[in-house]
């Protein structure tokens, strides 16, 4: 009869074996970390005069960060650039006076060359003009008028001739002091050059006279005067070059002073560039009290205040970046090797229930804790809205493998000395079928072989039933309406 059919059977329940994306996941902890972060400290000692946000504020690259008191320093800059304009003030004095020192000494060097090659012709044409007068006077003393004309022809021939290049030295230096080109002094000297070259021609004038009038004494008397007028010449001459060796002196002075105005025009130059390394110096220490934002972040701390006095590399703020982070897990040893780089991680915090955030293995540390035996992997992890913040304790799941397969409840699975067991309902009873399994979770597992989709599997009851046991499915109750 039908009712001891249904007391010989067992009830059963059943779900359905399904086609499912199966994926094995290993398990891995750790904590959220900003991929930057970035303590700001001054590079001075000094007072604090802006501190930029309060933690939890987001900054912007390029933004300035903190400031620090700068008074001292701009009264340094103030000295410095003090200092150049007065160190240039002296560089352009000495530079004037070195170019006042140098045509000094061109004018100098003019001068005694001038004054050397007169002074040499002025001695060859005194030798010559005592030369002509003790001619003369030999001519004067013998008793042949004619050669004695000739004789006296000749010398004022010579004396005319001297004097004439006298009067044109005379005339070419007297522009050369109006020009300012040569001493007064020196110009002296042609004057009186001209002077003697004229009395010169006027006594050989004399004495041509006396030759022609046949006057012996008076020949021999002139022509003694002559020659004392030449001697007389030739000892001035001589006594001209000697003034020489005084402009030479004058030279070498001039020299020294071009030395020493040079000298002063390179140490004047050096107090400039001191000068300006000191402004730069100085301005760049202006420079370091201003310290920004190196990129776009949150302030993570701060531990400085307006008015206070804050050390060189002494943190004030820190900044992270947040639109990038990264999941810092501990891994053990046993599990390394099933690690990749690229492998896809499911982050979660508990900060947010039920969110995934999706990462990847970004770097493995080569090496790992010796306490421990764990090794750090970096996983990166997008963050665009800033949810995600450094030191959250999180959770992943590193995919290790992921493929669509049959899936069944793990329910369903029946352990056997011989193997996996799974029973399916077919035509009211239980066929036995021995199974292989592959990746599982924590409700159900992969069917590798024996079971195929569609088919219903015994997930309660199964346990004492034998290859083709009746089953009976109980129907579902009905849920009950909510009473009014």
């Amino acid at each position: 009869s039908p009712g001891a059919a249904d007391a010989s059977s067992t009830a059963v329940k059943v779900a359905p074996a399904r086609s499912e994306q199966v994926e094995k996941l290993l398990p891995i902890t750790g904590s959220i970390a900003a991929t930057q972060s970035i303590d700001l400290a001054p590079k001075l000692s000094a007072r604090l005069t802006f501190v930029a946000g309060r933690e939890g504020e987001s900054v912007r690259a390029g933004q300035i960060a903190l400031k620090q008191d700068t008074s001292d320093l701009d009264t340094q800059v103030a000295s410095a650039n003090a200092a150049i304009r007065q160190s240039e003030a002296q560089v352009s004095a000495a530079r004037a006076n070195l170019q006042s020192a140098l045509a000094r000494l061109d004018s100098a060097r003019t001068q005694t060359k001038l004054q050397g090659s007169t002074s040499d012709a002025g001695v060859k044409d005194a030798e010559q003009q005592v030369k002509s007068a003790r001619a003369s006077l030999e001519l004067a003393k013998k008793p042949q008028r004619t050669q004695e004309v000739r004789v006296a022809e000749n010398a004022v021939a010579q004396a005319q001739a001297s004097y004439d290049r006298a009067t044109s030295d005379r005339k070419r230096y007297e522009e050369l002091v109006g020009e300012g080109a040569v001493a007064q002094i020196t110009f002296d000297q042609y004057v009186t050059q001209e002077k003697v070259a004229k009395a010169q021609l006027d006594s050989a004038k004399q004495q041509l006279a006396v030759a022609q009038d046949g006057g012996r004494d008076a020949a021999v008397r002139q022509s003694m005067a002559g020659l004392a007028r030449a001697e007389f010449s030739l000892r001035l001459a001589k006594a001209n070059t000697k003034q020489i060796d005084v402009r030479k002196d004058d030279v070498k002075a001039a020299e020294a002073t071009v030395a020493q105005t040079r000298a002063a025009v390179a140490q004047a130059e050096a107090a400039v560039s001191q000068s300006r390394a000191s402004l730069a110096s100085a301005r760049q220490q202006v420079a370091n009290a201003t310290v920004s934002i190196p990129f776009d972040g949150v302030i993570a701390q701060r531990s400085g205040e307006p008015g206070q006095l804050a050390g060189s590399n002494a943190s004030v703020l820190t900044v992270v970046a947040l639109g990038s982070v990264f999941f810092e897990a501990q891994v053990p040893e046993t599990d390394i090797g099933a690690l990749s780089l690229g492998q896809s991680v499911e982050v979660s915090v508990d900060a947010y229930k039920g969110r995934k955030f999706a990462g990847r293995i970004a770097k493995i540390y080569p090496s790992g804790s010796t306490s421990s035996r764990a090794f750090v992997v970096r996983i990166a992890v997008p963050n665009d809205d800033s949810r995600l913040r450094p030191s959250m304790f999180a959770r992943g799941n590193v995919v290790q493998e992921r493929r669509t397969g049959i899936v069944v409840p793990k329910d369903a699975i029946v352990r056997t000395d011989a193997g996996s067991v799974i029973y399916v309902a077919s035509s009211g009873k239980a066929s036995k079928r021995m199974v292989e399994t592959g990746l599982s979770s924590k409700t159900d597992v992969e069917i590798v072989k024996g079971v195929a989709v569609g088919e219903s599997v015994i997930v309660t009851g199964q346990n004492g039933l034998r290859d083709g046991a009746p089953i009976r499915i109980p129907a579902e109750k009905p849920a009950q309406a909510a009473k009014g």
